[in-house]
């Protein structure tokens, strides 16, 4: 697909459709001969070197299942913490909003890379008494700063590997790192995927603890402060917390597939496109739309027909329009949370179910209608073909669409 075909006049690109992508960079973009010279051009003010380290929670779906959605965000939230605090400690600047199970911080090329593995050494060890345990991935090459998130090849390398590979307690190095490191962190008890899985439980002495385990949530600052200081167990305090923040909503999740391009901008434009056709089809509904990236879409609904429509509709669209995508929606209990200036964000069950849905499988176009209250609304559209699938050990049904 052309750009010319995705981007159809400069006056639909707005701020709030590009979301984190600046404006001006799209159209410096769309204004250029859009050649190899003019992307490097273009992004060379963007352009940082350093370390990027990513981690990712493992076996949390089927650890979570049954436990009341407060404990789980604990759960995941401890490590998080431990990983950025001492991060931090040594320059270390968090990128993004942390909003899942996995973290990203980068290390400026002024940062050893060797204290920064000794870092992340140190942070497995206070992880390892927690429930959740993660992997933690860390690669060294060039990357693109970009409304507050990386962006490249390098990044997404790392980010991608960390996410699909990574098991529970392991640090695991980059070419690029391993060549870096001196002993003794100089021995490997494996390679995967051309990664190397760093041998640790010797180096009892490395690295220093941090303090500032305020992360970059995806809440406000009063609840990240209960939080912190709720214990596992607090009946009374799971309670409270519960009954202030806790909402049942309808999840609408899209899940767009990008064609593949060796140009970055190329991609952003395509973001922008999803974006414009995300933010058209869900202003003629009674909806909050929580984020639009152009990968993914999340909005919240109350109503379940509302749901269900709004999910047809964007599916139709995406396919309208030339996208692949997948759209589910599920529905059960959130935590809401006010950001300020009119923004909002959510955690919890039905975000995860609508995303195992739309992102874990190799059907694309599909539409997955979860729960059945919203099994009962998809009648309407005569939906009829029903699916059960298992996910990270845990078992959903319902019906799905094409």
């Amino acid at each position: 697909m052309s750009l010319e075909n995705i981007i159809p006049a400069l006056a639909d690109i707005s701020q709030d459709v590009a979301g984190p992508i600046p404006v001006e960079l799209i159209q410096k973009w769309i204004e250029s001969p859009q050649t190899e010279e003019a992307q490097a051009e273009i992004l060379a003010p963007y352009q940082k070197q350093g370390t990027i380290v990513c981690s990712d929670a493992a076996g949390l779906s089927k650890m979570s299942v049954g436990k009341p959605l407060i404990e789980v965000l604990k759960l995941v939230s401890q490590p998080k913490e431990i990983i950025h605090a001492n991060g931090k400690l040594i320059g270390g600047q968090a990128v993004g909003l942390w909003v899942a199970d996995n973290t990203q911080m980068f290390y400026g090329d002024h940062i050893d890379p060797n204290l920064v593995v000794e870092q992340m050494i140190a942070a497995q060890r206070a992880i390892a008494p927690f429930a959740v345990q993660v992997g933690i991935g860390i690669h060294k090459g060039t990357t693109f700063e970009i409304g507050g998130g990386l962006y490249g090849a390098d990044a997404d390398t790392i980010e991608n590997f960390t996410e699909d590979e990574s098991n529970a307690r392991e640090v695991i190095v980059s070419p690029a790192v391993k060549d870096l490191l001196r002993s003794p962190l100089d021995r490997f008890s494996s390679t995967r995927d051309g990664m190397h899985i760093l041998e640790y439980e010797h180096l009892v002495d490395l690295g220093r603890l941090g303090e500032d385990r305020y992360y970059p949530a995806p809440f406000d600052r009063a609840f990240h402060d209960a939080l912190l200081s709720l214990e596992l167990g607090d009946e009374v305090g799971l309670s409270k917390l519960h009954q202030e923040r806790v909402r049942t909503k309808n999840i609408v999740l899209v899940r767009i597939f990008q064609e593949t391009t060796s140009r970055l901008l190329d991609g952003f434009a395509y973001k922008v496109a999803v974006n414009t056709i995300i933010h058209t089809v869900v202003r003629d509904f009674v909806c909050n739309l929580i984020k639009s990236n152009g990968t993914l879409a999340i909005i919240a609904c109350d109503a379940n027909q509302e749901a269900v429509d709004l999910t047809l509709a964007l599916s139709q669209a995406m396919k309208a329009n030339g996208f692949s995508a997948n759209c589910a929606v599920s529905r059960g209990e959130v935590l809401v949370f006010n950001l300020g200036q009119g923004q909002e964000d959510l955690a919890g069950a039905p975000v995860n179910v609508a995303s195992k849905l739309a992102e874990d499988t190799d059907e694309r176009g599909v539409v997955f209608i979860e729960g059945d209250e919203l099994v009962e609304a998809a009648k309407q559209h005569g939906l009829t073909d029903k699916f059960e699938v298992t996910r990270s050990g845990v078992t959903l049904q319902g019906v799905r669409g094409t």
